[in-house]
Parts: C-alpha cells; sequence; structure tokens
C-alpha cells in the first residue's frame, strides 16, 4: 500500500514537473513578437542596389517607429547594371580612334606585367603629355565620372554600342579638368579632359571592356581582387590597341554625329562657313530667306 502511495506521489511530482515546464514555454511563445521581416540584412548589396541614392531603407523590418532603423543608398558603381533608359541612349559607334590623337604612343601595352589595358601618351612621352587633351574614343554616352577606388586621377567611363549590337565601355583614368558629365551623348573625337601627373606619372589608362553594368571600384571577391589597374586575370577587358585597330576610322569625312552636335543652333552662314552674301544666295536657291 505504502509503495503504491509513493509511486502515485512520485508520478503526480513528474506530471507537475512537465506542466510546469509547458506552462512557461506556452507563456513564453504568446510573449515573443513577431519574427520581423529583414528587407536589407542578408541579402544587403542585392537589395540596395535598385534603390534610388538617397532614399532611405528600413534594416530591421516591422517594428515600433522609435526603434526602426535606416539606411540611406549611396551611388555604389559596382552595384549598378545599366537601366534599359541608359541602354536606349547608347550612341553606335561605328568607328574609335585613339583618345590622345594619331600622334600618341602606347608606353605600356595590355598584358605588361597584368596591365589591364593601355598607357597611352604624345609621341615624346613623360611629362611632356601634362594638359594634352583627352577625347572620346568613339560615339557614347557617359556612364560614370569621378575618383574611383583602384585607379589614378578621375574615371571617367563612356558606354558604346556597335554595328552589331555589342555593347562595350572605354574607360579613362589618370585625368583632370572633365568637362563632361553623366548622362552626356558625346561624339567621337570631342574633348572630356586633360592629361595629368600623379607622383610624377603622367599616362592616360585606357581601357576596353565588355560590360552592361557600371563596374569601376575596386572590391576583393573570395581573394580575387577586381578593378585594379594590374591583374593576373583579364576578366572582361579588351586589348585597346587591337580594339582601336580593328574599328579603325575608314572615312575621311567628318564623324555625323559631332557635326549634328556642332551645328544644334546655328544659321546657315556658321554652319557652313559662308560669308552673309553666299549664306543669302543659298537661301534664295533653296527658296526662303534665312532665318536669323
Amino acid at each position: 500500500m505504502l509503495a503504491s502511495v509513493r509511486l502515485t506521489r512520485g508520478k503526480v511530482i513528474v506530471a507537475g514537473i512537465v506542466l510546469l515546464g509547458l506552462t512557461f514555454l506556452t507563456l513564453g511563445v504568446m510573449m515573443t513578437k513577431k519574427r520581423p521581416n529583414y528587407y536589407a540584412h542578408s541579402l544587403r548589396n542585392w537589395q540596395e542596389a535598385d534603390a534610388v541614392p538617397g532614399y532611405p531603407i528600413a534594416l530591421n523590418g516591422e517594428v515600433e517607429p522609435e526603434l526602426q532603423e535606416f539606411v540611406t543608398m549611396e551611388f555604389a558603381p559596382n552595384l549598378n547594371l545599366l537601366s534599359g533608359i541608359d541602354l536606349y541612349l547608347l550612341p553606335v559607334a561605328r568607328a574609335f580612334e585613339n583618345p590622345l590623337g594619331d600622334f600618341a604612343i602606347a608606353e605600356e601595352g595590355f598584358g605588361s606585367k597584368g596591365l589591364l589595358g593601355a598607357k597611352l601618351n604624345r609621341a615624346g612621352g613623360g611629362i611632356a603629355g601634362v594638359g594634352d587633351s583627352v577625347s572620346a574614343a568613339g560615339n557614347g554616352l557617359v556612364l560614370f565620372v569621378g575618383q574611383a577606388e583602384g585607379y589614378p586621377g578621375k574615371v571617367i567611363v563612356l558606354g558604346h554600342r556597335l554595328p552589331d549590337g555589342k555593347i562595350v565601355q572605354s574607360l579613362y583614368a589618370r585625368v583632370g579638368d572633365v568637362s563632361v558629365r553623366v548622362g552626356k551623348v558625346v561624339s567621337r573625337g570631342a574633348e572630356m579632359a586633360k592629361l595629368i601627373s600623379l607622383e610624377k606619372e603622367v599616362g592616360l589608362h585606357f581601357e576596353i571592356r565588355e560590360s552592361i553594368g557600371i563596374d569601376v571600384v575596386r572590391q576583393e571577391i573570395a581573394g580575387v581582387v577586381l578593378n585594379e589597374l594590374r591583374s593576373a586575370n583579364h576578366f572582361n577587358r579588351i586589348d585597346p590597341m587591337a580594339f582601336l585597330e580593328e574599328h579603325e576610322v575608314a572615312s575621311c569625312w567628318a564623324e555625323p554625329l559631332a557635326v549634328m552636335q556642332e551645328a544644334k543652333g546655328k544659321n546657315f552662314s556658321e554652319i557652313l562657313e559662308m560669308d552673309a552674301e553666299s549664306a543669302a544666295k543659298l537661301s534664295e536657291i533653296l527658296g526662303g530667306e534665312e532665318k536669323e
């Protein structure tokens, strides 16, 4: 009888402990707040890539307003693909030329000690090149202008559409006095900047690359460094001098886009470089008077 009572009492104690544990567990579940949805945390870079710079992004989801934390997206070139509008605006580039002119030389070629582009300078080389004009190698849309870690001086990136539809970019580094802005369409040969000296080194770093995104800032992924002047891997770079030779200017005529941009807003005498009498005569032949 006593043994039976002790057994029953032991079962009651165990049951009580289990019941108490279940009670605490239930209370804990009931008191736990709903797990927040993290909009920009583990996938932060991908999600911020589509955010307009300056737009606040919630970091910790659905919480009380006073506990909410935000981050604002700054322009990060490595996270930006070209938009549909950018792709639409890319002008066709049927020919390319040396951005320092016909008499420029390659002081260092593609692949030399891992160089991802070519180092260009005027024929004399060295400090004599400081102040030389840096022109657009081909008709292009200005995609990036500014400092970029991994490249010397200011950097300009142009986007080009080749006649076969392929999209390439030209990159110009170690320049200053930049006169173009992002979103501007420039014609082949249009001046964009000046060659400068940095740490007693002069020479335009010129790259051609296949890309539909803006990727210019130095970054390291799984031990591989991207966007530096030199690398053991060529990635999406193309030998710029071979590219210029393949797409050299075959016609002696001026670039049509350059002519159109130059003629914009001008009258007969200015466009055709006529004197006033000749321009009036041409206007008469065409059946109307020249409009001022």
